[in-house]
């Protein structure tokens, strides 16, 4: 084999290993990650203006032509959210448990 044959036979080589990565990542979804769908668990969490948001369930976000969490479909519902009075007793009950927790040590 002369030495454009080499080159050649390594640049299609090359080319085919690139193109089949790019087809196998593809298939996979968006970034290689799979595709997902079906519910996602979310943690309790506060929110900047101190509100508590329950756990509670959501659907996979879309990835069609768009990127993050789409609202058009949200509906508000009010059990996600607990009062004041909620919120201060799962902070006391919260200091009691850490208190416990220390206790046992």
């Amino acid at each position: 084999m002369n030495k454009k044959s080499k080159v050649t036979v390594i640049l299609v080589l090359v080319l085919s290993l690139l193109f089949s990565q790019v087809v196998f990542a593809k298939s996979r979804g968006s970034g290689g990650r799979g595709r997902r769908s079906g519910n996602v668990s979310v943690r309790g969490y506060y929110r900047k203006d101190g509100t508590y948001v329950r756990p509670h369930t959501r659907s996979y976000p879309s990835t069609h032509g768009h990127k993050g969490t789409s609202y058009s479909d949200y509906t508000y519902d009010s059990s996600l959210f607990i009062s004041e009075d909620e919120k201060n007793e799962l902070k006391s009950r919260e200091k009691s448990l850490k208190k416990e927790k220390i206790v046992n040590l």
